[in-house]
């Protein structure tokens, strides 16, 4: 079985992450799409608590039946790095190939990441373009949707609509837990 990995914080998830995982679908390139947020990125400071996020990911896929939520990280220790998720879910799922989903902006640092050339000797990506971006890798995934995370916090943070960019349960869950005022 094919499972692509949708890999971060989705703080919040938005319908760009859902576009990654349902392109992939479309195009044969995976079975299934395993959602994975990080309990804590390495390299940002301070999140919405894992469980408000894992929640606003079940209500972006709910509908979806070849989506999967992945709180494997709850079963790590600190620091939250990849490339121990990864070998988590290859021990867990022996019998999956995991191919990860990334925007052509992470593509190239994938590098850079802690045991990043492991990631990258293990793991098949599936890039998909980025508006605006400019980089020099093999796209495999062109359409796409133009929003991040934090274009969402902003927004929500000037009191302008999200309502194209999100889920509604995901706009339910951010107004009602007053995230990103």
């Amino acid at each position: 079985m094919r499972i692509g990995l949708l890999l971060g914080s989705f703080d919040p998830i938005h319908n760009g992450h859902i576009k990654m995982g349902e392109s992939a679908l479309e195009k044969g390139l995976v079975d299934k799409v395993f959602i994975v947020p990080t309990a804590q990125n390495p390299w940002k400071e301070e999140s919405t608590k894992f469980i408000i996020r894992c929640a606003m990911i079940q209500r972006a896929i709910e509908a979806k039946v070849d989506f999967y939520m992945s709180p494997i990280e709850l079963e790590l220790d600190a620091p939250y790095y990849t490339y121990k998720t990864l070998q988590l879910l290859k021990e867990q799922y022996p019998e999956g190939e995991f191919k990860l989903i990334v925007g052509a902006d992470v593509a190239g640092n994938i590098k850079d990441w802690e045991r990043g050339d492991w990631i990258l000797q293990n793991f098949q990506l599936i890039t998909v373009q980025r508006p605006g971006y400019d980089f020099q890798v093999q796209v495999d995934i062109e359409d796409s949707i133009d929003v991040s995370s934090t274009q969402i916090r902003n927004l929500v943070k000037e009191g302008l609509p999200i309502d194209h960019l999100v889920h509604p349960g995901v706009e339910e869950i951010i107004k009602g837990a007053k995230l990103y005022k």
